[in-house]
This record gives C-alpha cells, structure tokens and sequence, in this order.
C-alpha cells in the first residue's frame, strides 16, 4: 500500500474545502454541532477514491450515518475519515480545518494522512517509519512543559464534559507558558507533533478526530493516551492526552482526587510542582530586570515599589488568619529576587 496515493487523494479533497463558496448549514445533534454540505461532499469524494485504491476497505466516516465502530472494521482494512475537522472554523473562516483520513489495519492505526489546505501543511505517518510534514520528517519538542505551549479542545455539544476540561485547564496554567484552543482536535496532535506546543487533551473526541493524528504524533515522538495514562482503543469515542517527547509524566491536575491525608498531601504536591514552575518563570523575569537595571545604572532595592508590591499582592488573600504568613512569605521571595539580580549583575560586572 502507498501512502502516496492517499497523500493526493487529501490533497485534492483540501481543494475541495478550500473552493467551496457559503456552503449550506447543518445542524446534527447537540448544541452547534455542525455540518455542511462541503463535508458530504468531501466525504463522498475520499469515499470513492479511496476505495478505488483499496477495494477490500470498508470505511467508517463521520458524516454518512455509518459513524459506528463495527466488528467487521476491526478486522482488514478500514479507513477513518473526518471529512472537515474543525467544521465550525470552516463555516466562520476561522483556521485552520484539515481533511484527516487514517487507516486501520486489523483495528491499529497503519497509515495517517492530515491535510490543512490552507497553509498547504502535509502531515503523514505509516506505522513503525516516522512522521513527516511535506516530506521532512519531524519529531515533538524535547523542551519541558513549563517552556511550552499546550493546547486544548471542548466540544460545546459535550456539555457534560465542559467544567471538567476547564478546571483541568485552569490548573495546568501555570505548569506551561500559555493555554490555546483551535477547534480542531488533528490539527491539535500535528502542532504537538511538530514541536509547535507540548501538551494537547480533550475528554472526548470521536475516533475519526483522533485516528490519524494519533500515529502522526505517535511517530513523532509523542505518548498519546486516554486522560487517565490508558492506550486508545480506536473502536470509538475517548479522552485524549498527547505528550511531547520532553512531557515525562502525566500533570497531576489530570488525576482524580483522593480524599484524607494522602489526598492532601498528594495535592501539596502537585501545588509544589506549580510553584516551582512559577518560581522558575518569576526568576527569568528577575534576571531581565537585573540586565535592565545594570544597562541603565539603576539601583536593585527600590524600597517605594516593594512596600506597594507587598501590599498589593496581600489583598489577595481574603483570609485573615493566613495574611500574615503570606505577607512573610512574599517578603522572602522579594528577598530571594534582590539576591539573584544582585548575582547577576556582579558576573556582569566581574566581566572583562
């Protein structure tokens, strides 16, 4: 089997999308669950070219009413196509969208092949060969996820799954440099994948949104699981957690809580966590300063700035038996941030 062939089959399907003019509106079930005419055509389209390829396939599609896993796909070939993944940036031209086609063999992903057409990026992947994105092969970021970006996706039709992807959200903030969310969950994995970001989760996609992308990052490096560490089954709907070659271990915002002293404990630790990845950003910052203050001979102690950050940050804390600890403990990193642009600013000096 080439995976040539099914590269310009995508491709084509990409003009397809690209060309389309206001194309009629469908509404599926579930809240702003769209679909548009481009997608049926599309789908018809790689349905019939595809099986001109592979006539033994059969093919499950998100948009033909066959968008349930059977027992015969699981055995052969089957292709999974999402004909328009992200159809509401199509309808709002909001990008990007991309034509996602995976093959299964015997119900494990073989051959992926993602097409954004619009910045004309190629993404494919056959099993156990690598990745590559217009034919140069590529690999995720080997940087940590407090020097990267992560991404996530929330469908707003999974309405029961929404306050449990924000509040996963909110705690992973602070572990990486910034959150994004595109609305398409392929072109999510290819941009961690590429190294565009480092972290991508969703709680849950349908299998034509993750069976191509999955080997595409896959190969590239990544661990793609369920949001619990578990393999995907590529027989349907489930949490995604994709993680970057410098991701080692699952963020602890992801795992259930436990209750007592061992759940307190367990998430002291993952505050910990937080904190460092803080500590670490804040230092950075300090170190921009000290090279700003030495370029410009100004003082590190500015005693005015520091009384008003001190109380600046105090009124956030609304408890007023722990105000008094805080206040000790910001005076300390305040101390600690002196030190550090003081060292700074002496190897600047120290050197010839």
């Amino acid at each position: 089997m080439d995976i040539g062939a099914i590269e310009e089959i995508v491709k084509d399907a990409g003009k397809i999308m690209v060309e389309a003019v206001r194309p009629r509106v469908m509404e599926k079930s579930g809240h702003a669950n769209f679909c548009t005419e481009t997608d049926e055509k599309i789908q018809a389209y790689l349905t019939k070219r595809l099986k001109e390829i592979l006539p033994e396939a059969s093919v499950l599609g998100e948009e033909d009413g066959k968008d349930v896993f059977t027992e015969k796909m699981s055995r052969g070939f089957c292709f999974v196509i999402d004909p328009i993944d992200g159809t509401s940036n199509f309808i709002y031209a909001y990008r990007p969208s991309v034509v996602s086609v995976g093959l299964l063999k015997d119900g494990k992903p073989y051959m992926a092949v993602i097409y954004n057409p619009y910045d004309d990026m190629l993404f494919s992947a056959t099993k156990g060969e690598g990745a590559y994105m217009n034919g140069e092969r590529i690999m995720s970021s080997d940087e940590p996820l407090a020097d990267s970006l992560a991404v996530f996706g929330s469908a707003p039709y999974y309405t029961e799954f929404l306050d449990k992807t924000f509040d996963i959200a909110r705690n992973l903030l602070p572990l990486c440099v910034d959150l994004r969310r595109s609305g398409t969950a392929a072109w999510d994995m290819c941009c961690v994948a590429m190294g565009r970001c480092s972290l991508y989760f969703e709680m849950k996609i349908q299998l034509w949104d993750y069976a191509a992308a999955a080997l595409i990052a896959d190969e590239a490096g990544c661990t793609v699981t369920d949001t619990e560490g578990n393999p995907l089954s590529y027989e349907g709907p489930s949490s995604v957690l994709c993680r970057a070659r410098g991701v080692k271990e699952i963020p602890g915002c992801f795992r259930h809580k436990t209750e007592g002293l061992e759940g307190a404990r367990k998430e002291i630790e993952e505050i910990d966590r937080q904190m460092a990845a803080l500590f670490t950003r804040r230092m950075k910052c300090a170190e921009s300063i000290a090279d700003y203050k030495y370029r410009n001979g100004i003082p590190i102690l500015d005693t005015g700035r520091e009384k008003a950050l001190i109380e600046k940050n105090e009124d956030h804390i609304k408890n007023e038996d722990i105000k008094g600890h805080y206040r000790r403990f910001f005076k300390g990193i305040l101390d600690i941030s002196k030190e550090y642009q003081k060292e700074v600013i002496e190897k600047k000096e120290a050197r010839p």
